[in-house]
Formats: C-alpha cells, structure tokens, sequence
C-alpha cells in the first residue's frame, strides 16, 4: 500500500476527509449497531428518501453546518409540490459525496470490532446502486 509521509493512503485519506469535514476522526463516534444505520440507510434508499438519507450521513459524518444544509434541503424537498429544486439536487448530491466513504469506512470498522455481526448486505456492493439512485 502506498504510503504518504509515513501514514497508509487510506489512513491519510480517512484524515483529510475528517480535516474537510470539520470534526477530527479521532473524536467520531461509531454507532452502537452501525449495522442497523447502515441496513435504515439501505430501507430509505429502496423508499427514495434520499434528502432524510443525506440528511441521516450529515448527522453521522459531517459537520454541524453540513446537518442544517441537508435539513434545510429536506424541508423544501418535503414541502415543494414539485420535487426537489436543481440547487438543491446538486447540493444534497455534493454532500452525499462527500460523507458517504466515511459512512462506509465507519461501517467497516464497525464491522472489524464485532466480527460475530453479519450484515445483510455489503456497501461496496451496493455502493453503486447508491450512485445510481442518487443520479451521481
């Protein structure tokens, strides 16, 4: 694995996300049963909340500014007879972009400190349908 300035990529990546996010990876906090997040996260997707979605990975790993973005994106959304707004669209899918490794990277952690959980789904596999739903 390539390393930059003596950290693994990925570590150095998990990093730079944190730094742009706002909060620090050491002071994130897995959920108790980040495998229930994930498989809510999944059930939202299959019903096309995709606003409560984003709004749910702002909550989850951005920061607060990114949380009242994504509620304010999800109120429009809830309260427009027509769909959400273009604006809207491209700033709810820039902060999906953004938090959904994280979401992912979190999930996997989780994942390793409780090897005796088996999810029923994997978000690598269905990171695709995700990018697809979301139009990205």
């Amino acid at each position: 694995m390539a390393t930059v300035i003596g950290k693994t990529k990925k570590e150095f990546d998990e990093k730079e996300m944190a730094k742009r996010s706002g909060t620090p990876m050491s002071n994130r906090t897995i959920p108790v049963h980040m495998g229930n997040w994930m498989k809510k996260y999944y059930e939202n997707e299959d019903k096309n909340y995709h606003s409560e979605n984003v709004v749910r990975l702002a909550n989850l790993a951005g920061h607060h500014k990114h949380h009242e973005e994504a509620m304010d994106i999800l109120k429009r959304h809830s309260e427009s007879k027509h769909g959400i707004s273009h604006q809207d669209y491209k700033k709810r899918n820039e902060i999906y972009t953004e938090h959904w490794p994280t979401a992912v990277s979190m999930h996997e952690q989780w994942l390793k400190n409780n090897p005796n959980e088996k999810p029923e789904w994997n978000p690598k596999e269905n990171d695709e349908i995700n990018r697809t739903s979301l139009g990205s």
